[in-house]
């Protein structure tokens, strides 16, 4: 996103609860193995992160786990 990171999308989405996408789960995708990185992704309202280089599996996991499929 050029002129808004992830961080600042996500405050941005998070802070307005009359926003349609208040709730929708936001996944961060981040080379940053820091554990302070990882505590600001959630500390902004992210609900988890993928650490890149990823593996398939482990992306479907997560997307799976917090957007399930309706049978």
């Amino acid at each position: 996103m050029p002129n808004l990171d992830g961080e600042h999308a996500t405050i941005n989405i998070r802070s307005n609860p009359q926003n349609p996408n208040w709730q929708t789960p936001i996944l961060a995708l981040t080379a940053s193995v820091n554990e302070a990185d990882k505590e600001e992704c959630l500390k902004v309202g992210m609900n988890d992160f993928i650490v890149k280089p990823f593996e398939l599996p482990t992306l479907i996991s997560k997307v799976q786990f917090y957007v399930p499929l309706v049978a």
